[in-house]
C-alpha cells in the first residue's frame, strides 16, 4: 500500500513534455475551431433572439469556445497525461492552497472595488432590466470559473510544467523567460478585445494585457503554485461580469453597475502594478510570517 502512494507521489517523474504539447494542441483546436461552430450553431435556434434572452445569447456565444477549452484541457489532463488538473495547479507535493486562493481573490475583489469608488463619477446603474441581470447570473457563476481554470491551465500552467516538471523555480532569474513567454501568450488572444481597438492607445492595452500575462507566472511560481493567478483572474471576471462592467467590454454581461468612462493609458498599467506590487507583498509577508512562527517554536 505505501509503495503504491509512492509511485502516485512520484508521478509527475513520469510527465511527458510531448504528450503536453498534445494537449495544448488538442485543446486549442476545440476552442478556435469547434467552438466557433458550436456558438454561430447556437444562433440557428430563433428563441433565443427573442427579447430578454438576447444577454444569455451573446453571453453563451462568446463562452462556449472557452467550455469546449475546458473540457478538452481537463480531459487531455487527466487521461492522456494521466495527471489531475488540481496537480497542475498545485504540484503532488501538497493539497490545494484553498487559503491562499481565498485571501487572493478577497484581496483583489476589494482593490477593484476601492479604484470602483475612485472613479464613481463615471459609474452608473446599469439601466438593463433586472430580468436580464438575474437571468446571466447562474451562467456567469457557472461558466466563468471553467473559462478562468481553462485558460490558466493552458497558458500557464502547462508550459509551466513542460519546463520544470513538478519543482518550481525560486530563483528570480529563472522566472524571466517562461514568463515573457506566458506574458506573450495571454496577449495573443486578447489582441482582439473591443477594449484593444477601442483605445485611444491600443498599445498600451496590448502592453496590459502582456504584462498582467508575465506578472501572472511570475507570482505562481514566487508563491509556488497557480492558485494564486487563477483566484485573481476569476476575481476579475466575476467582478466585471457581475458588478460593474465598462463600455467596450469583452465581458457582454449586464452587470449592476456601468463605467462609462474611458480608462487612461496610465491609470490601466497603473492599476496592473500596484494589483501585483501588492500581491507579491502579501505572499512575502506570509512566508515572513509562518518563518518567524516556526523559529519561535
Amino acid at each position: 500500500m505505501e509503495e503504491k502512494k509512492s509511485r502516485e507521489r512520484n508521478r509527475p517523474n513520469e510527465f511527458s513534455p510531448l504528450l503536453a504539447l498534445l494537449v495544448i494542441l488538442l485543446t486549442v483546436v476545440c476552442w478556435l475551431n469547434i467552438g466557433p461552430v458550436l456558438s454561430f450553431s447556437l444562433m440557428a435556434f430563433p428563441s433565443l433572439g427573442e427579447d430578454g434572452v438576447i444577454g444569455l445569447t451573446e453571453f453563451l456565444f462568446v463562452h462556449i469556445p472557452y467550455i469546449l477549452m475546458f473540457l478538452a484541457i481537463t480531459l487531455g489532463s487527466t487521461f492522456v497525461l494521466n495527471t489531475k488538473p488540481s496537480e497542475l495547479v498545485r504540484g503532488t507535493e501538497r493539497r490545494t492552497d484553498w487559503r491562499l486562493s481565498a485571501c487572493t481573490f478577497l484581496i483583489y475583489t476589494a482593490m477593484l472595488a476601492i479604484y470602483s469608488l475612485i472613479s464613481h463619477r463615471s459609474i452608473t446603474v446599469d439601466p438593463s432590466p433586472a430580468r436580464e441581470k438575474l437571468m446571466l447570473v447562474i451562467p456567469v457563476l457557472v461558466i466563468t470559473p471553467m473559462q478562468v481554470i481553462a485558460e490558466e491551465l493552458l497558458f500557464r500552467a502547462l508550459p509551466a510544467r513542460i519546463v520544470f516538471r513538478n519543482t518550481l523555480p525560486t530563483e528570480i532569474k529563472d522566472y524571466v523567460p517562461i514568463s515573457i513567454v506566458s506574458g506573450v501568450l495571454f496577449l495573443i488572444p486578447h489582441l482582439g478585445n473591443p477594449e484593444v481597438i477601442a483605445t485611444a492607445d491600443g498599445m498600451i492595452a496590448i502592453a496590459y494585457y502582456f504584462i498582467w500575462g508575465a506578472l501572472a507566472m511570475a507570482l505562481a511560481l514566487y508563491s509556488g503554485g497557480f492558485e494564486m493567478p487563477i483566484a485573481m483572474h476569476l476575481a476579475n471576471n466575476l467582478y466585471v461580469a457581475l458588478i460593474v462592467n465598462y463600455e467596450n467590454s469583452a465581458m457582454p454581461t449586464k452587470a449592476i453597475f456601468l463605467d462609462t468612462s474611458a480608462s487612461s493609458s496610465g491609470l490601466l498599467l497603473l492599476k496592473a502594478l500596484t494589483i501585483y506590487a501588492v500581491m507579491f507583498a502579501f505572499v512575502y509577508f506570509t512566508r515572513k510570517r509562518s518563518r518567524n512562527g516556526k523559529e519561535e517554536e
